[in-house]
Protein backbone atom coordinates (compact mmCIF):
# COMPACT_ATOMS: atom_id res chain seq x y z
CA UNK A 1 0.00 0.00 0.00
CA UNK A 2 1.48 3.37 -0.93
CA UNK A 3 2.25 6.09 1.89
CA UNK A 4 -0.80 8.52 2.40
CA UNK A 5 -0.85 11.62 0.35
CA UNK A 6 0.52 14.92 1.78
CA UNK A 7 -1.54 18.01 2.39
CA UNK A 8 -0.95 20.99 2.14
CA UNK A 9 -3.34 24.25 2.65
CA UNK A 10 -3.58 26.37 -1.22
CA UNK A 11 -3.33 30.14 -1.27
CA UNK A 12 -7.14 31.22 -1.58
CA UNK A 13 -8.29 31.33 -4.92
CA UNK A 14 -5.60 29.46 -6.32
CA UNK A 15 -7.13 25.84 -4.77
CA UNK A 16 -5.96 23.91 -7.73
CA UNK A 17 -2.44 25.72 -9.22
CA UNK A 18 -0.65 26.42 -6.41
CA UNK A 19 1.88 24.59 -4.09
CA UNK A 20 2.00 27.02 -1.37
CA UNK A 21 1.28 27.42 2.47
CA UNK A 22 -1.08 30.44 3.59
CA UNK A 23 2.01 31.98 4.90
CA UNK A 24 3.90 31.89 1.32
CA UNK A 25 6.40 29.85 2.61
CA UNK A 26 6.08 26.70 0.36
CA UNK A 27 8.17 25.79 -2.63
CA UNK A 28 6.13 27.69 -4.76
CA UNK A 29 3.62 27.12 -7.83
CA UNK A 30 2.77 23.73 -9.37
CA UNK A 31 2.22 23.51 -13.20
CA UNK A 32 -0.41 21.94 -15.06
CA UNK A 33 -1.36 20.53 -11.43
CA UNK A 34 -4.96 18.60 -11.80
CA UNK A 35 -2.98 15.19 -14.00
CA UNK A 36 0.56 16.08 -12.59
CA UNK A 37 -0.14 14.23 -9.11
CA UNK A 38 -2.66 16.30 -7.56
CA UNK A 39 -5.60 16.11 -6.24
CA UNK A 40 -8.47 19.03 -5.00
CA UNK A 41 -10.56 18.81 -1.79
CA UNK A 42 -13.45 21.25 -0.92
CA UNK A 43 -11.74 23.78 -3.25
CA UNK A 44 -9.35 25.25 -0.67
CA UNK A 45 -7.49 21.83 0.00
CA UNK A 46 -5.06 19.44 -2.04
CA UNK A 47 -3.33 16.06 -1.87
CA UNK A 48 0.04 15.25 -3.34
CA UNK A 49 0.08 11.83 -4.31
CA UNK A 50 2.89 9.60 -3.90
CA UNK A 51 4.46 9.99 -7.37
CA UNK A 52 4.06 13.68 -6.90
CA UNK A 53 4.80 14.30 -3.38
CA UNK A 54 8.54 11.74 -4.45
CA UNK A 55 9.19 14.82 -6.97
CA UNK A 56 12.32 15.74 -4.62
CA UNK A 57 15.86 15.62 -5.06
CA UNK A 58 17.57 14.53 -1.86
CA UNK A 59 20.76 16.97 -1.12
CA UNK A 60 23.39 15.67 0.48
CA UNK A 61 24.91 18.57 2.73
CA UNK A 62 28.20 18.79 4.65
CA UNK A 63 27.59 22.14 6.76
CA UNK A 64 29.23 24.21 10.28
CA UNK A 65 26.81 23.48 13.01
CA UNK A 66 26.63 25.99 15.58
CA UNK A 67 29.79 24.43 17.46
CA UNK A 68 31.73 25.23 14.88
CA UNK A 69 32.27 21.42 13.71
CA UNK A 70 31.30 20.06 10.25
CA UNK A 71 28.34 17.68 10.27
CA UNK A 72 26.56 16.20 7.42
CA UNK A 73 22.48 16.85 6.53
CA UNK A 74 19.84 16.32 3.98
CA UNK A 75 17.72 18.97 2.14
CA UNK A 76 15.09 18.34 -0.23
CA UNK A 77 15.25 20.55 -3.38
CA UNK A 78 11.25 20.62 -5.06
CA UNK A 79 11.69 19.61 -8.57
CA UNK A 80 8.48 21.68 -9.41
CA UNK A 81 8.95 22.21 -12.84
CA UNK A 82 9.14 20.69 -16.29
CA UNK A 83 6.59 17.68 -16.90
CA UNK A 84 5.29 14.82 -15.08
CA UNK A 85 7.58 12.62 -17.28
CA UNK A 86 10.68 15.12 -16.50
CA UNK A 87 10.88 16.73 -13.12
CA UNK A 88 13.11 19.79 -13.17
CA UNK A 89 13.91 21.99 -10.39
CA UNK A 90 14.42 25.84 -10.62
CA UNK A 91 17.48 26.95 -11.98
CA UNK A 92 20.03 28.01 -9.61
CA UNK A 93 22.63 30.21 -10.34
CA UNK A 94 26.32 29.62 -10.13
CA UNK A 95 29.82 31.27 -10.28
CA UNK A 96 31.39 28.68 -12.76
CA UNK A 97 32.69 25.05 -12.24
CA UNK A 98 36.08 23.54 -11.90
CA UNK A 99 37.21 19.66 -12.33
CA UNK A 100 39.80 18.25 -10.02
CA UNK A 101 41.79 14.81 -10.93
CA UNK A 102 43.18 13.66 -7.55
CA UNK A 103 45.63 10.50 -8.07
CA UNK A 104 45.60 7.48 -5.70
CA UNK A 105 46.71 7.65 -2.44
CA UNK A 106 45.90 11.32 -2.17
CA UNK A 107 44.55 12.86 0.81
CA UNK A 108 44.26 16.30 1.76
CA UNK A 109 44.57 17.73 5.81
CA UNK A 110 41.97 19.38 8.12
CA UNK A 111 40.63 22.47 6.09
CA UNK A 112 37.08 24.52 5.56
CA UNK A 113 35.28 24.74 2.54
CA UNK A 114 36.52 28.30 1.40
CA UNK A 115 32.78 29.00 -0.19
CA UNK A 116 29.18 26.90 -1.00
CA UNK A 117 29.48 24.84 -3.72
CA UNK A 118 28.79 21.30 -4.79
CA UNK A 119 30.88 18.74 -5.64
CA UNK A 120 29.93 15.57 -7.93
CA UNK A 121 31.80 12.38 -7.91
CA UNK A 122 32.74 11.60 -11.63
CA UNK A 123 35.10 8.66 -11.12
CA UNK A 124 36.95 6.94 -8.42
CA UNK A 125 35.37 7.77 -5.06
CA UNK A 126 35.84 10.01 -2.60
CA UNK A 127 36.24 9.14 1.50
CA UNK A 128 34.97 12.81 3.59
CA UNK A 129 36.27 12.50 7.55
CA UNK A 130 34.66 14.98 9.75
CA UNK A 131 36.21 15.98 13.49
CA UNK A 132 35.23 12.55 15.51
CA UNK A 133 35.78 9.97 13.25
CA UNK A 134 32.62 10.33 11.51
CA UNK A 135 33.47 9.73 7.45
CA UNK A 136 31.48 9.01 4.16
CA UNK A 137 32.48 7.45 0.90
CA UNK A 138 30.92 9.13 -2.24
CA UNK A 139 30.29 6.89 -5.45
CA UNK A 140 30.79 8.02 -8.91
CA UNK A 141 27.42 9.69 -10.25
CA UNK A 142 26.66 10.75 -6.12
CA UNK A 143 27.14 14.53 -4.48
CA UNK A 144 27.37 16.61 -1.42
CA UNK A 145 26.68 20.13 -1.19
CA UNK A 146 30.07 21.70 0.07
CA UNK A 147 28.91 24.67 3.21
CA UNK A 148 31.18 23.68 5.89
CA UNK A 149 32.62 27.03 6.12
CA UNK A 150 34.39 28.37 8.96
CA UNK A 151 32.23 30.62 11.20
CA UNK A 152 32.46 34.14 11.23
CA UNK A 153 35.21 35.49 13.25
CA UNK A 154 36.57 32.10 14.05
CA UNK A 155 40.43 31.49 13.97
CA UNK A 156 40.62 27.98 11.92
CA UNK A 157 41.42 24.97 14.45
CA UNK A 158 42.36 21.92 12.68
CA UNK A 159 40.87 19.80 16.39
CA UNK A 160 37.54 21.49 15.74
CA UNK A 161 36.79 22.78 12.11
CA UNK A 162 36.31 21.64 8.75
CA UNK A 163 36.53 17.57 7.33
CA UNK A 164 39.74 16.07 5.28
CA UNK A 165 39.13 14.27 1.78
CA UNK A 166 40.85 11.64 0.43
CA UNK A 167 40.90 9.34 -2.79
CA UNK A 168 39.67 5.91 -1.90
CA UNK A 169 40.53 2.44 -4.29
CA UNK A 170 41.98 1.69 -6.85
CA UNK A 171 41.01 4.54 -9.44
CA UNK A 172 42.40 7.98 -9.67
CA UNK A 173 39.62 10.31 -8.36
CA UNK A 174 38.24 12.66 -10.69
CA UNK A 175 35.33 15.40 -9.31
CA UNK A 176 33.59 18.37 -10.62
CA UNK A 177 32.83 21.68 -8.06
CA UNK A 178 30.08 23.72 -9.03
CA UNK A 179 30.49 27.27 -7.10
CA UNK A 180 27.97 29.23 -5.80
CA UNK A 181 27.85 32.43 -6.47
Amino acid sequence: MPPPAKRRKAEPGLACQAQCDPDGSGPGHWDGAIGAGLAVRNNRDFVLTPEAAMAQFKQVVLYTDTDGRARFGERMVDLDQGTPASRLSSVMPSAGYQLRHSPVGFRSQFHCTEKPQWVFILGGQMEIGLQGGVSRIFQPGEHFYSADVLPAGATFDPAVHGHWSRQVGEEPLVTLFVKDP
